[in-house]
């Protein structure tokens, strides 16, 4: 299966304590080797059982081509490591036909390092032992699993640093403790066929920056700069999950799931393009964000949201605090059930399915936004007894629906605001019908008078909501009273 490879003369050479049998052209290894393989005795051609012994060490220079026959492998009790070159680098293959072979295996608590490798093989390339560590460098390694652990429970508490390198794989890898650290590197599982290809842990650190990954992240604690995490060619849109962590100017092509375990840690999405869900528990800062679907914040502690664009709905649901700043939501829903404290300020909010709808609040708040209405049959809810603050906001009815507010009652406070486009302040279908005129008089019921730019609105010179907000409120930049919107 190997004949091609021989040329000239067989002569057989001592390798530190093992032996290789080494023709013109080629180097026959089995047993226990250590020194140093090189280009001249390429190929190196591993046929039998090989291992490097404790105590000794194997390097392997530039240039060197090393092929596993079937069912062979290289198993590590001391030190193994590569050192190609740019223009020269390491190459690691099985011969022609091979199906099966056993990997390199690192035993014990060690490290190892490897720069300028290229290894295409099945199975797994490299496995390593718990609490092993190892860096790689400008390496390509292309297999059924590039990295695993020892066993069936994936690599356990090892330490990966991996920097420029492919990471081709055709199954998911599983990590558990431990931390990876990867840059400028590329993690592809388009070949995995299963529903969620990809990589995850459930106790591990991964800290990534200017990565790519082809399937699903997830991690306990994860940091990622500047990343690209993408759907596979026949996948869903599965996207990021971690407990706690940061992800930062980065473009997510499925959604992101956040959840601090218990509530302590800070979760940080930045500057992110999130063409799915972003769906936040416990303790969250969210800002310059575009979020292409909904934003979910579920039994939340604290959630800030400032200077993002969600298209789609927000939904809150048993949230202790959550702030929302300066952001475009919708079309969509914007709702809220069993949350203490909600404030929304300074949106815009586009309602396609509904616009805002609340129940059982203890407090909430909206303050100059822009509220446009698409609903065909939904409503804002005013339950009785509950602190519902309206003040200073711009409501644009472009729907059917003829009553700002639906219910027993109007908000008690509902102060400075413009509204246009209704018929009525409010009513329930067979209670009593609120007539505009019953708004406080500080409100105003006109055209507001604004123009779009780039999806948001603007008041034009001519706009009766300039200079007519609340007098409590914080003055405009320009030092005149407040905007109403």
């Amino acid at each position: 299966m190997v004949v091609g490879w021989v040329a000239g003369l067989a002569v057989v050479l001592g390798i530190a304590g093992g032996a290789g049998e080494v023709c013109a052209d080629t180097t026959w290894v089995s047993g226990r080797v250590a020194g140093e393989w090189t280009r001249e005795g390429n190929p190196y051609i591993v046929v039998d059982s090989t291992w490097v012994a404790e105590g000794d060490t194997l390097r392997v220079g530039p240039s060197v081509k090393v092929i596993f026959s079937e069912e062979t492998g290289l198993s590590i009790w001391g030190v193994l490591e590569g050192n190609g070159r740019e223009e020269d680098s390491i190459a690691i293959r099985v011969t022609e036909g091979t199906s099966h072979w056993k990997g390199i295996k690192y035993y014990g608590v060690g490290e190892t390092v490897w720069k300028y490798l290229k290894a295409i093989c099945p199975d797994t390339v490299f496995a390593f032992a718990e609490r092993y560590s190892a860096r790689f460098w400008n390496t390509t390694l292309d297999a059924y699993r590039p990295l695993a652990g020892d066993s069936r429970y994936g690599i356990r508490n090892c330490n990966l640093f991996i920097s420029q390198c492919q990471m081709r794989s055709r199954s998911h890898w599983v990590t558990s403790g431990g931390a990876l650290s990867a840059t400028r590197s590329t993690f592809d599982f388009s070949l995995d066929e299963s529903d969620e290809p990809g990589f995850w842990s459930d106790a591990a650190t991964f800290s990534m920056v200017r990565c790519t990954v082809i399937g699903r992240l997830g991690a306990r604690q994860l940091f990622a700069d500047s990343c690209r995490i993408l759907q596979t060619p026949h996948g869903r849109r599965i996207g990021v999950g971690f407990n706690s962590g940061r992800i930062t100017t980065s473009y997510v092509q499925g959604g992101v799931s956040a959840s601090s375990l218990y509530g302590q840690d800070m979760i940080l999405i930045s500057n992110n393009i999130i063409e799915g869900s972003l769906g936040l528990l416990g303790l969250a800062n969210v800002y310059g964000c575009e979020i292409g679907d909904i934003l979910d914040l579920y039994s939340c502690r604290t959630v800030v949201v400032r200077n993002s664009v969600i298209n789609g709905s927000l939904r809150i649901f048993r949230a202790d605090t959550v702030i929302v700043d300066s952001c475009r939501i919708g079309p969509g829903t914007v709702s809220a059930a069993f949350a203490s404290e909600i404030s929304i300020m300074r949106s815009v909010l586009v309602g396609k399915i509904g616009a805002v709808a609340y129940d059982q609040n203890e407090h909430a708040l909206f303050d100059h936004n822009t509220i446009i209405r698409y609903a065909d049959s939904t409503y804002w809810g005013t339950p009785a007894n509950q602190q519902i603050h309206w003040s200073n906001n711009i409501f644009i009815n472009n729907s059917p629906s003829r009553s700002v507010f639906s219910g027993p009652s109007l908000p008690a406070e509902f102060n400075y605001n413009c509204v246009w486009g209704f018929d009525y302040a409010g009513g329930s279908p067979n209670g009593r019908r609120f007539e505009l005129e019953e708004f406080d008089t500080t409100n105003l019921i006109a055209n507001p008078m604004i123009q779009w730019e780039e999806n948001m609105p603007l008041l034009m010179f001519n706009s009766p909501c300039i200079d007519r907000g609340s007098p409590t409120s914080p003055l405009d930049p320009d030092g005149t009273r407040s905007d109403i919107g």
